[in-house]
C-alpha cells in the first residue's frame, strides 16, 4: 500500500510528466512500477552497518 502511495505522490509531484523527475527507491518492484510509468530510476542503497 505504501509503495502505491509513493508512486502516486510522485506522479502528482511531477504533474503527470514522470520523465521530468527521477524516482529514488530501495525497492526493486517499486522501481519496476515507476519505470513503467515513465520515471527515470535511481536505485538507492543503504550504507553498511
Amino acid at each position: 500500500m505504501r509503495s502505491a502511495l509513493q508512486l502516486a505522490a510522485a506522479l502528482v509531484g511531477s504533474e503527470d510528466q514522470p520523465q521530468s523527475l527521477p524516482f529514488v527507491t530501495l525497492d526493486a518492484r517499486l522501481a519496476q512500477a515507476a519505470d513503467r510509468e515513465g520515471f527515470s530510476i535511481v536505485l538507492g542503497s543503504l550504507p553498511p552497518g
